[in-house]
């Protein structure tokens, strides 16, 4: 049967709802409560897309309102609270809907995701914060809509997907850092986890890439061994870690990662205190 998502990852990892409901045990109880139903997860998947621009803003209500006056008026009584949320906790939040989300009728799927498409690229360029948004909310609800199995692993050594790797470790160090040293640093503090093959495979290089090639990146990297998978997300961890703090787009960068690869999230990413100011320097330039 056709899905309305693209794809399936491999088994979520047991663990992944116990850290995102650690992360938000700041949030009012009642925000919570609504993300167990299927008009209220919706609500907050919307609500948490809805740009502060007044003429974007009024843009994105039009397409909620056009698709159900309902989840509009949902969104509107829960707004207070979705304003409230960190950018730490969204994607945590986002998360916690899975289970609600995952109940929709595949017609009711269709729609939705085809909404959250339209409301993201509402905003016009591509942001990292919205790369990593959808790309969670996708990969966290394909395996509900999916009945094909994934194929079989056909990569075996981080050595076969070298420029993925390259690319991905380079997002990371760019996005926390805005001095080329440091993002360099960062840089070898990952590829450094890699063993002495696979060291010598992998470039050092820093190298730019847009989000479609991520995306491409991320597809094939989602084809390789558990092995191989766990590799490649220690050092991504390490890039992120490597001056022992964090910043939000970094962590929101790694945890997108670590979730197409079917890997768990290092809890010290949702516990480190953010002292560091950087941008996010994945490319916004057209795939």
């Amino acid at each position: 049967a056709t899905s309305p998502i693209a794809e399936a990852p491999q088994p979520r990892i047991p663990d992944h709802l116990a850290q995102a409901e650690a992360l938000l045990n700041q949030l009012p109880e009642s925000l919570l409560k609504v993300a167990k139903s299927p008009v209220g997860a919706i609500a907050i998947t919307y609500g948490l897309l809805l740009s502060s621009n007044t003429e974007i803003r009024t843009q994105q209500q039009q397409i909620i309102a056009a698709q159900s006056a309902n989840i509009w008026k949902a969104i509107e009584k829960i707004e207070p609270s979705l304003v409230a949320v960190n950018r730490r906790s969204r994607l945590p939040l986002v998360e916690l809907c899975i289970p609600a989300l995952s109940s929709l009728y595949p017609e009711r799927a269709t729609q939705f995701i085809k909404c959250v498409r339209t409301l993201s690229q509402a905003h016009g360029k591509r942001s990292l914060s919205t790369y990593a948004f959808t790309t969670v909310l996708h990969h966290r609800l394909a395996p509900h809509f999916i009945t094909e199995p994934l194929p079989a692993p056909t990569i075996h050594s981080v050595s076969a997907v070298a420029s993925e790797c390259q690319l991905l470790l380079s997002a990371l160090a760019k996005t926390g850092h805005n001095r080329s040293s440091d993002a360099d640093y960062a840089f070898r503090c990952g590829h450094s986890q890699f063993d002495k093959q696979d060291r010598a495979a992998v470039s050092t290089e820093l190298v730019n890439g847009s989000f479609a090639e991520l995306d491409k990146a991320l597809r094939r990297l989602r084809l390789a061994t558990p092995g191989v998978k766990g590799a490649i997300a220690t050092a991504c961890t390490h890039t992120v870690l490597a001056n022992g703090q964090t910043t939000d787009a970094e962590a929101e960068l790694l945890r997108a990662i670590l979730v197409v690869l079917a890997c768990p999230l290092p809890p010290c990413i949702d516990r480190v205190v953010v002292s560091k100011s950087a941008k996010s320097v994945v490319s916004h330039r057209a795939a």
